[in-house]
Parts: C-alpha cells; structure tokens; sequence
C-alpha cells in the first residue's frame, strides 16, 4: 500500500518503534504523527496508546506494506496485532470513569 504521505514504496517493510526511538524523536514527533496518521485520525489518543506500550518495554512495529485494514498493520513486538481503535476506545473509556471515581472520594 502507498502512503501519500511519505511516499512510501513496496520496499519499505516496516517502521519499527522502541522507548529508545521515542525518546531519540522528540525532535520530530511530527514525523512518528505522520506515521501514526496513515492509520487513524486519533493521533494524540493514539500516540498515549504507544507510549503506554514502550514505557512496558514493548516495541511497535508498522508494517507499511500492509493495509490499514489488517490485523498485523500494527503490531506489538513480532506477531501480536495492536488494535488501535479499540485500544483508544479503552483509553477515553478509562478517562471517563477517573473523574466519577475521584468524585466519589
């Protein structure tokens, strides 16, 4: 699949992201949004997800050969599909109960 964005070729496999890549892009966030952008619309909600992942040690792999539509477009370390719209679902679902919690207090 191309990526207009970064006009991407079928040589580009994959873009794999670490703690240790997080950190080295603070410089360039617009450049890992630009990455996230091809496969949601949610980039801030988004990149909390990922972060979430790497600041457990995992890395995120986005395998820009495949269509946004498969299961392994995004993944956690080799084989494990990250779901990115249920996984923002769950976030803002989170964020929600927080308050009325805290309220409860």
């Amino acid at each position: 699949m191309n990526h207009p964005e970064f006009n991407f070729t079928r040589k580009s496999i994959m873009t794999f992201l670490n703690a240790s890549h997080w950190k080295e892009w603070i410089s360039s966030y617009e450049d890992i949004f630009k990455i996230i952008r091809c496969y949601t619309d949610d980039v801030k909600n988004a990149s909390m997800v990922i972060n979430n992942y790497l600041r457990k040690g995992e890395f995120i792999v986005f395998d820009l050969t495949k269509s946004k539509d498969d299961p392994l477009a995004i993944h956690i370390r080799f084989n494990t599909p990250l779901n990115m719209q249920k996984e923002i679902e769950a976030r803002q679902k989170h964020k929600k109960k927080v308050p009325q919690l805290m309220s409860r207090i």
